[in-house]
């Protein structure tokens, strides 16, 4: 049973995480920042921030000229997650951007910012001071290593073994978050199972819970067609309010309950 809590536990730290992303990651926000972009990244943040849909023409263009231009892209995507200034909302595009890539030649970038959540940039020694001008803080960096391993595995769909190894190691990350996405990423296809068994052998007691989280879809879900199949007994109405007289009193406040609802009183 506490096993099951300690997922749910989890499972609404990485949803209150999500849900508290700092605000700052408008479009307006995106385009306000001052730095030469490659036309083909900025065009693909544009689109992602607008369209809602992966077979959006809009999409499909901006990710057809992403993938013509990814050398160039995956140089200017370092510089852009390196930088200080760069808002928090551009360097999550920026991601989305390199996983929609499916580049391996992306996989030493994506490591580096899933394996090992920081601030992007790394914090600077104690002895330095440093104002940030981005949201930064460990909230912010465990939702950019999520981010850049929903590109890894996206590699290891496609087969790339690097990928996978990838996963396997962030199975023993130390962010707890990191470490439950990469169990159920590894959880997800049997041809993994090996890779899963060994990574969940690893987990010490009090996180054996993380090996049980599941990838639900909503096909796992009963569809129900006429919902009004499933309720019971007939549909009542609910007494109308008591008529109110001229004098201000109530008329008539004696209203017969709805059959089969609870009565006050003893039992």
């Amino acid at each position: 049973m506490w096993g099951y809590i300690a997922i749910a536990g989890v499972a609404f730290i990485v949803l209150a995480g999500l849900l508290g992303r700092p605000r700052k990651k408008t479009t307006a926000e995106i385009e306000g920042f001052r730095a030469d972009i490659n036309p083909a990244l900025g065009g693909f943040i544009r689109a992602v921030n607008q369209v809602n849909r992966t077979d959006d023409p809009e999409y499909v263009r901006a990710l057809d000229a992403l993938r013509a231009a990814r050398n160039d892209v995956l140089g200017d995507s370092r510089k852009l997650l390196a930088s200080r200034e760069a808002p928090f909302g551009l360097k999550h595009s920026v991601l989305i951007a390199i996983s929609a890539l499916r580049e391996p030649g992306a996989l030493d970038l994506l490591s580096e910012v899933a394996l090992n959540p920081q601030p992007l940039p790394p914090d600077p020694p104690p002895d330095r001071s440093v104002e940030f001008h981005d949201a930064g803080g460990m909230e912010s960096a465990t939702i950019l290593a999520l981010d850049a391993l929903e590109g890894i595995e996206a590699l290891a769909d496609d087969a790339v073994p690097q990928a996978l190894a990838l996963l396997g190691r962030a199975a023993e990350s130390n962010s707890n978050a990191v470490k439950a996405i990469a169990l159920t990423a590894l959880s997800a296809r049997p041809e993994r199972r090996e890779l899963f068994d060994r990574a969940k052998a690893k987990l010490p007691r009090d996180l054996k819970h993380l090996a049980l989280m599941q990838r639900v879809s909503v096909k796992d879900v009963p569809q129900v067609k006429d919902p009004r199949e499933n309720l019971v007994g007939e549909e009542k109405g609910i007494p109308s309010a008591p008529a109110i007289t001229d004098g201000g009193k109530p008329n008539n406040i004696a209203v017969q309950p709805i059959s089969g609802a609870p009565r006050a009183g003893r039992s």
